[in-house]
């Protein structure tokens, strides 16, 4: 896959999509929330099921995010779980850490430190998470 951009207006959001290590990386700049939502669920809705079951969502670029940024990483994490794979957040910022935290999703999504390579999980234990059941200890990586 080579990495393509869709961009909305210089405020909203900007989504950027390529492949690393068996994962699709969905890097996510801008504003995560409110006018850019609908074009943002549609472009992760669009992605194959072969790079929708293990998406890296980067999240270091994004300025604000509102409930309706969350609940579109939250379908994303559906549907790669329906697909027997993983959503995995990394760098998130501090406006979408406090969103994440206020809400408990901050125990929902698999958070991973700059610079540290996504966690595998098979199949099986990766369809287990469920939303509001807290991801295990020993695979949190930042907090």
């Amino acid at each position: 896959m080579t990495p393509h951009d869709i961009g909305l207006s210089p405020r909203q959001a900007l989504l950027s999509v390529r492949s690393q290590r068996g994962y699709t990386v969905a890097a996510i700049t801008g504003e995560l929330g409110g006018a850019s939502v609908p074009a943002l669920r549609e472009q992760l809705r669009g992605l194959p099921d072969r790079q929708a079951g293990r998406i890296i969502a980067d999240l270091s670029g994004v300025t604000s995010c509102d409930a309706s940024g969350l609940a579109v990483l939250v379908a994303a994490g559906h549907r790669a779980r329906r697909l027997g794979g993983i959503l995995q957040l990394t760098i998130p910022g501090p406006a979408v850490l406090t969103a994440l935290r206020l809400t408990g999703l901050d125990a929902y999504f698999e958070i991973l430190a700059p610079g540290v390579p996504p966690v595998n999980h098979d199949s099986e234990r990766a369809g287990r998470v469920r939303p509001g059941h807290p991801v295990s200890p020993e695979h949190r990586t930042v907090r």
